[in-house]
């Protein structure tokens, strides 16, 4: 009976805790990066262009089942160098074209994260991650939301849900991004004009 509960108290000294304010922004920096890297890669494949669909790399472990409205799609994005590890997708998606200028693509996935490195932190962990982007003349907007709980090593050694939306506007020749959530129940919310970036 003692060694069962040194076990036990072991192995809760062990696990991971809820995540501080500091690894929260952290947390939510890596994600980012890896996030937009891989839809970059999901993207590519399946946004409505009229040239011709030019994966990089980073998705030639993605597999496609599509049709001329949408499709389905799963497999694995894998970090390009600026961060390692594995992005595993399970998602479909679905297309809507008036005209070549008028559009949008809805995506919804499950993304898991398998022992994904950026720089000193590495992050496993499980988010439904939904996507709209539309597109009418020369306004873009894109709007993206991430639900679900990671657990972090390293340079942010602890486990939280994480819930933020995410949405980026071109129009008018600015180019701005704002986010709303929390990571871990800490606010991660910021809003910038990135216009002078030339994005």
């Amino acid at each position: 009976m003692g060694a069962e509960v040194w076990m036990l108290g072991w192995l809760l000294a062990c696990a991971p805790g809820p995540f501080t304010a500091e690894e929260a922004d952290v947390v939510y920096d890596a994600l980012s990066t890896v996030n937009d890297d891989a839809y970059a890669s999901i993207y590519d494949f399946s946004a409505p262009e009229d040239d011709e669909a030019a994966g990089g790399a980073a998705a030639k472990g993605l597999f496609w089942h599509t049709a001329e409205d949408g499709g389905t799609f799963n497999g694995t994005v894998e970090g390009p160098g600026s961060w390692t590890g594995t992005v595993e997708v399970d998602g479909d998606y679905n297309v809507l074209r008036d005209d070549a200028s008028v559009w949008s693509v809805v995506w919804s996935l499950d993304a898991t994260y398998v022992d994904v490195a950026y720089g000193a932190l590495r992050l496993d962990g499980k988010v439904r991650w939904n996507i709209q982007a539309n597109a009418t003349g020369s306004t873009f907007t894109h709007t993206s939301t991430v639900r679900g709980d990671i657990v972090g090593h390293g340079l942010a050694l602890g486990e939280g849900p994480v819930e933020y939306e995410t949405t980026v506007s071109l129009a008018g020749g600015r180019y701005q991004v704002q986010t709303t959530g929390s990571v871990g129940g800490h606010d991660i919310s910021t809003s910038y004009d990135a216009t002078a970036f030339g994005l």
